[in-house]
């Protein structure tokens, strides 16, 4: 065991020795080379004389020029294209400025023409062109004509269809008069005409001030049955003074039976004029007023038929328009339209 570590101690000092020999060789090297450099390099003091230039250090611009190849490139070019013709017609340059050639701001300015194409089949077009352009134009000014006159129309139809409208509401009013008239308009729709209740309309009309025709009509029968009862009576008190006198042997048999007939004849006046009124309130006034509200239903939707219409056919006519322009190639700022609006409930 002691050996072991002798031996160990011993090749620990022979690679020291080693290691030390090489430093010491190197160290030698460095020393050899910096004399002889010094000894060549360093002037001769014995003869004065020395082959290194010595300049005097001062502050002054170095001078680095640089030699290189490149090309120049514009910042912001433009891509100058004709359209493509070639479904019309072969599209050939007839001169062109030679490459390379400078162009000024002063050529610019006094329009340098750069390049000339043939333009032998454009002027063989441009008769029928000319005819196209002023064909469109007509249909333009034709279109816009027509849609001025779409408008004109739309609104005198739709003043026509609400005047209508405002006349059986009118109509109505005029029969029902004001109350009875804003309960239906109120209540009463086109699918619901059957639930009118005549008996409450009776009832509100049966008021002698009541301004309407329907009232009106139910005083006069009314009136009329009073007036045939007056009759009546006044016939029996004719007859029963004719009967004393024929009794009496005053009045002739003829006379008795003029009087009779009279009173049969105001008897049955007085049937006849209860039976109309009968009529009237069961079947002429329900069948008045329904008429009557069908009648303004009907121009309600007249109304919105006419509206719908009258969009329909100037958006038709508008449609004609654009495309009357669209052969013109522009689009005007303004186009015509109606200016007429109608409040819907």
């Amino acid at each position: 065991m002691a050996d072991k570590k002798a031996e160990n101690k011993n090749q620990k000092i022979r690679r020291k020795s080693k290691s030390t020999r090489r430093i010491l060789v190197i160290i030698f090297l460095i020393a050899l080379t910096a004399i002889f450099g010094f000894s060549h390099y360093w002037p001769d003091s014995e003869n004065g004389n020395s082959n290194i230039e010595l300049y005097t250090v001062k502050r002054g611009d170095m001078m680095v020029s640089v030699v290189e190849n490149g090309s120049i490139k514009s910042v912001k070019s433009v891509t100058i294209k004709t359209p493509s013709f070639r479904e019309y017609f072969e599209l050939f340059i007839i001169s062109i400025v030679p490459e390379g050639t400078f162009i000024s701001p002063e050529d610019v300015n006094n329009g340098m023409v750069l390049v000339e194409l043939d333009t032998s089949h454009l002027v063989e077009q441009l008769p029928q062109r000319e005819i196209d352009v002023a064909s469109a134009e007509s249909n333009y000014a034709e279109a816009k004509e027509n849609c001025e006159i779409q408008i004109k129309q739309n609104e005198s139809d739709i003043i026509s269809a609400e005047m209508k409208v405002k006349f059986a509401k009118m109509d109505i009013e005029k029969y029902l008069g004001d109350e009875a008239s804003e309960e239906l308009f109120e209540t009463i729709s086109l699918e619901s005409l059957s639930d009118i209740d005549i008996d409450l309309l009776l009832k509100k009309i049966e008021d002698s001030n009541s301004l309407c025709e329907a009232s009106q009509k139910m005083l006069d029968l009314s009136n009329s049955i009073t007036m045939a009862e007056e009759n009546l009576e006044k016939s029996k008190y004719n007859l029963a003074g004719v009967q004393r006198l024929y009794d009496s042997k005053y009045a002739s048999e003829t006379q008795l039976r003029e009087s009779t007939l009279q009173v049969k004849r105001q008897e049955v006046e007085i049937e006849k004029v209860r039976i109309n009124l009968a009529l009237f309130k069961k079947f002429e006034f329900p069948k008045q007023v329904e008429q009557l509200l069908s009648s303004y239903f009907e121009a309600k939707l007249a109304l919105e038929r006419t509206e719908s219409r009258a969009r329909s056919q100037l958006a038709q006519v508008q449609a004609r328009l654009s495309t009357a322009e669209s052969s013109l190639g522009f689009v005007p700022t303004t186009r015509p339209s109606s200016s007429r609006t109608r409040d819907q409930k």
